[in-house]
């Protein structure tokens, strides 16, 4: 209870903890035991905090309240838990980090993804159609490699409303699917329009 009257701690009636907005940025290495707090929702980060190169541990994966994790600019490194977005959170925004590794498979209950501006490899996730509430994905400035899959064109259509991959090393063909949605696609991206769609493919290797 007395962590309730902390700046930046917010805890529900029963004085659980629910959220941690540092005030200020942060500077230590990312808290491992989060799964102490049953009743967490969010977890925000200011921006310029120094996580010291530490990683997200892969407790988050089994935390049974967690739904925002917000952690930009804050020297966070290593590689995402694979089982990050087999988890419950919604919303994952790391970007401008020094994340390695390849993007963990994604989920149908995750709705919001940025991973821009780190050191990711691997291929375009596969698993894209299966993230069916996902309504944005920016996974610029990385370095993924390889063709987007087959049928993310239909998947743009049916469900991600924003999707940036420009910055990258992608080759293959468009899939058929975004020229039956944007008309001739380019690699100038498309810009909000009323129903909010947006894709930037620029700065890859397509053919």
């Amino acid at each position: 209870a007395i962590a309730c009257t902390w700046l930046g701690i917010d805890c529900s009636d029963s004085f659980f903890i629910t959220d941690i907005v540092f005030p200020r940025p942060v500077v230590g290495q990312f808290p491992v035991r989060l799964d102490r707090a049953l009743a967490l929702i969010s977890i925000f980060f200011p921006a310029t905090s120094d996580l010291q190169h530490s990683s997200i541990p892969a407790s988050l994966c089994h935390h049974p309240s967690l739904l925002q994790l917000v952690a930009t600019s804050c020297n966070l490194g290593g590689s995402l838990p694979s089982c990050l977005f087999n988890s419950v959170l919604l919303t994952v925004i790391l970007a401008d980090n020094h994340l390695e590794g390849q993007i963990p498979p994604l989920s149908s209950g995750v709705s919001g993804v940025s991973l821009a501006r780190n050191q990711l490899t691997g291929s375009f996730p596969e698993t894209f159609s299966n993230a069916t509430s996902l309504i944005f994905l920016d996974v610029s400035y990385n370095m993924l490699e390889g063709p987007l899959p087959a049928s993310l064109g239909q998947d743009v259509i049916l469900n991600a409303k924003q999707l940036f991959v420009n910055n990258n090393r992608l080759t293959g063909g468009y899939p058929t699917g975004l020229s039956a949605l944007y008309g001739t696609v380019t690699y100038e991206p498309y810009g909000a329009s009323s129903s909010n769609l947006a894709l930037d493919l620029r700065n890859n290797l397509f053919d």
